[in-house]
């Protein structure tokens, strides 16, 4: 008797475990579909159990916050899937804040089955490369990391990447292979200084009057072809030389693509900091927050400075990558 009473008790606990498996299971595939109602209304039919209320429009503002992310809403949620907390403590953000940037993680988005990398399909993606004499220190991992690039980019966008320098007129396209990338840098060395401006016009200006092209095709009622955004990625570890800040070159481009009505995507720049210059990290900074409200042109630069070792890894490039979309 002892022993089927064991049996009997075995039964009914696990008939338990089994209910409460299954009731977990049930409410995160109800959070994920909140998930997914909030970043994606309409996707899920009204009164399903995906279906949040929208917030009050006096509070709409107070819950998405000025600072950019995810609305609260979805932050709450992500936090229920992950039973982590949604605020990180103070000595959690300054670590994060200081050193090397961690390695790309997907964000929110990820969970309703989008890959983040995905967007690197619709865009062409160009490097230009800071070979000044300065960057002999940074030469190696900035070839390791770019060939990192390479390998992940390449998986979604079959053109490969472009990368230019500062100072070689050495141009390599549709880079679809780390054999290339370390090819490459074994033909180009060091030297010299920064011509930013400079550099930044050899990549802008064709493909601005192509752009410009294009839209006199379509203004005479002819077809336009397809032109993908762009995106340009500068890597560099010093402040540009004198005449050579790149202000003028964007703020250039800004007025031209609003002069042509082209999509706010159209064109993006991410400066990217390799090491710990500070006049370079100035610069760079004020690019990233000035130009827009000292000249009134689109928001289309995006900057990352290192405030650590400034260790460059192919992770750090693919997440200003992503940043600068």
């Amino acid at each position: 008797m002892a022993a089927i009473g064991l049996i009997v008790h075995k039964v009914v606990k696990g008939r338990k475990q089994h209910k409460k498996d299954q009731a977990q299971t049930e409410q995160i595939q109800n959070l994920q579909q909140q998930v997914q109602a909030l970043q994606h209304p309409g996707l899920y039919p009204e009164g399903s159990a995906a279906q949040l209320q929208p917030y009050p429009p006096q509070q709409q503002q107070q819950q998405h916050g000025s600072s950019g992310g995810h609305p609260k809403p979805i932050k709450a949620l992500l936090s229920k899937l992950s039973g982590s907390p949604t605020q990180q403590q103070p000595h959690q953000q300054q670590q994060q804040t200081r050193g090397q940037p961690p390695p790309y993680q997907a964000s929110a988005r990820g969970m309703g089955g989008e890959d983040p990398f995905a967007a690197l399909r619709g865009y062409d993606t160009v490097f230009i490369v800071d070979d000044s004499e300065s960057m002999e220190l940074h030469w190696k991992a900035t070839m390791t990391s770019l060939e990192g690039v390479v390998e992940k980019a390449v998986q979604y966008d079959t053109d490969g990447i472009d990368i230019y320098f500062l100072n070689s007129a050495i141009v390599l396209k549709n880079v679809r292979t780390p054999q290339e990338v370390h090819g490459l840098f074994n033909r180009v060395q060091p030297r010299h200084s920064t011509p930013l401006a400079s550099a930044l016009k050899r990549v802008v200006e064709p493909y601005l009057a192509s752009l410009e092209a294009n839209c006199r095709v379509r203004e005479t009622g002819g077809q336009p072809r397809h032109i993908k955004p762009m995106s340009i990625l500068v890597l560099t570890d010093g402040s540009p030389d004198k005449n050579e800040e790149p202000e003028g070159v964007i703020v250039n481009a800004g007025k031209r693509l609003e002069a042509i009505r082209a999509p706010p995507s159209q064109l993006g720049f991410s400066f990217v900091q390799i090491g710990q210059d500070e006049e370079a990290e100035e610069a760079l900074s004020y690019l990233d927050n000035h130009l827009t409200a000292t000249h009134g042109i689109r928001n289309m630069v995006d900057t990352t400075v290192f405030e650590g070792d400034g260790v460059m890894s192919s992770e750090y490039l693919l997440k200003a990558l992503l940043g600068g979309m």
